[in-house]
């Protein structure tokens, strides 16, 4: 199974429009995929017709499977699209408790490598796709480090223009260093 993960520093440059055209055109092509909204404001989930504010009021995003207190298994998490081929992991606001959790879980020693723990939990569903794109957040927090330690490939989105090329090179160096630090 490969691993994408569609990520830059800053909001806007069409991260989600990159994964969302992505994974339909993979799953048209005939693959087997498993798209992954892991920024907190959902966009790639409402492509889909999702309104997490009112149809995710109890949960059922990565987090449930990521969180250090009880997770659930991933397969509860993922929801059939109307494209075939195409399942889809939702995000929403609750992700950020992934970030809030990471540093006191941290302290107190309960993390382990946390940035393992969305690879971990797809391995119990890695026979089941062939690709799974992950559309991160625009930062460089927890979520998408975990993102990043899964990831076969990254597909960093950039509009060409003179302050997007800076801020992506801001966001590679800081990547390579995260990298260092996590291999």
């Amino acid at each position: 199974m490969q691993f994408i993960g569609v990520m830059n520093f800053k909001g806007g440059p069409g991260k989600i429009t990159t994964s969302a055209h992505l994974t339909q055109r993979l799953a048209l092509k005939g693959y087997s995929v498993l798209a992954i909204d892991l920024d907190p404001q959902a966009s790639h989930l409402a492509l889909h017709g999702v309104q997490p504010e009112f149809d995710l009021k109890d949960g059922g995003t990565l987090y449930d499977a990521i969180r250090y207190d009880d997770p659930a298994p991933i397969s509860s998490v993922i929801r059939k699209t109307y494209i075939p081929n195409l399942d889809l992991i939702p995000g929403n606001l609750e992700l950020m408790e992934f970030e809030h959790d990471t540093p006191r879980a941290l302290a107190q020693g309960s993390a382990g490598l946390f940035f393992f723990r969305v690879k971990e939990a797809l391995t119990h569903v890695d026979s089941d796709y062939d690709v799974v794109v992950i559309d991160c957040p625009p930062q460089l927090g927890f979520l998408t480090m975990s993102a990043l330690s899964t990831a076969t490939g990254v597909l960093v989105t950039i509009h060409p223009e003179m302050l997007d090329v800076m801020s992506m090179s801001q966001f590679l160096r800081m990547t390579a260093d995260q990298m260092d630090v996590i291999a």
